[in-house]
């Protein structure tokens, strides 16, 4: 900025904070005060330690639950524009002149000049460090599981880049995705600038703003990753369960039996009863929402229901087997026989001709007891 510049922000800067802000925190953030808090924002984006606010805030608009947060940031920028003010309205800290090395300290305009410099050639050189795979924070941390593991087995077990199965989330989650890269940045701006002032000496509390926003960034970026593992597990059991989404994937030239063997990887994150949640969850959705489906499983859960029924009354070891409940068991054979199939039924036939054995030796036990009495 030129002096000209720096005066007039001076200004604007100045009157927002004593008069708009307040304004901003009794009232909300509605009509002509939406308009002040992005006016805000841009005001102090150009201080390091407020871009990633600024920026994360410009791109999700959530005004209302951020005031607090904007409240902090412009007193910091209050406070240290308090301690520039007189430099601001008289010297030029782009000025080339306060740069030349000369015998002595440097003075306080030609500190301020090296330091502004400082951070300039610093953001430049973060720009220049990239590797084959683009920046050092673009490049993804790839999870391995144990290789003892059942994923571990399965496709080498490692995940997938969020590219590769971002086409399987929900449109709201392919959203939440695009802004991993940029909070892990932030993340790693934030504990970068938390600890070279913790090097540099600065009091706990200007330090703490800092480590706060790296953990929140981290928090954010780490539920993303949370929601696209709970997703991707019910992928998986899509790819089983769900014929119309099995259809869907093969019109999209995929193999459903190999994206179901690449995601095993998520499914045994979860344990057995987070497994038996999701797949009920993924149950109820297709009863819900495919009509079809719905009385073509609705079916098929009437007819296994019916065959653990007839299992149950054939395997009773509660009741005598009495000629009149073998005659009842020959009857629930046979419908077992018709539901399940011969090859299914006939392992329940050995339990049969046992309670047939029964019923002759209850049947010549009690003519014996008759003969008896008769006696």
């Amino acid at each position: 900025m030129s002096q000209q510049e720096r005066t007039s922000w001076l200004s604007d800067f100045q009157q927002w904070y004593a008069a708009i802000l307040p304004q901003i925190e009794q009232k909300g953030v509605t009509g002509e005060l939406f308009a002040e808090f992005e006016r805000g924002l841009h005001m102090m984006e150009p201080f390091a330690y407020c871009r990633a606010f600024v920026q994360e805030s410009l791109r999700f608009k959530d005004y209302g639950a951020r005031r607090k947060l904007l409240r902090r940031y412009a007193d910091k920028v209050a406070t240290e524009v308090q301690g520039m003010i007189g430099m601001m309205k008289t010297v030029d800290l782009n000025d080339p002149n306060l740069l030349t090395p000369h015998v002595g300290r440097p003075t306080k305009d030609e500190q301020a000049a090296r330091q502004l410099q400082a951070e300039k050639e610093r953001q430049e050189q973060e720009e220049k460090e990239e590797t084959l795979f683009g920046k050092k924070s673009d490049i993804p941390v790839v999870e391995t599981p144990d290789t003892e593991s059942v994923s571990g087995s399965m496709g080498g077990g490692t995940l997938l880049r969020l590219d590769e199965i971002k086409w399987l989330l929900s449109p709201a989650l392919q959203e939440a995705v695009e802004t991993v890269r940029d909070l892990r940045q932030k993340e790693a701006d934030c504990a970068a600038t938390a600890k070279a002032m913790a090097l540099a000496g600065h009091p706990e509390e200007e330090v703490e703003p800092y480590s706060e926003d790296a953990v929140t960034y981290k928090q954010q970026y780490e539920s993303i990753y949370g929601h696209v593992d709970s997703e991707l597990a019910h992928v998986y059991v899509r790819l089983k369960e769900d014929t119309t989404y099995i259809a869907k994937i093969q019109a999209a030239k995929a193999d459903p039996q190999e994206w179901r063997t690449k995601l095993r990887v998520y499914w045994d994150k979860f344990d057995d009863q987070q497994k038996a949640t999701i797949k009920q969850q993924v149950i109820d959705d297709i009863k819900r929402n495919d009509p079809e489906q719905a009385k073509i499983r609705e079916a098929e859960e009437k007819k296994k229901k019916e065959i653990a029924d007839l299992i149950k009354y054939l395997t009773r070891k509660d009741k005598l087997n009495t000629p009149r409940r073998v005659k009842t068991m020959e009857e629930r054979y046979q419908q077992l026989v018709e539901l399940a199939g011969e090859e299914e039924a006939k392992h329940y036939y050995p339990v049969l001709e046992a309670a047939r054995k029964d019923a002759e030796n209850y049947t010549i036990n009690n003519k014996k007891s008759k003969n008896n009495e008769e006696e």
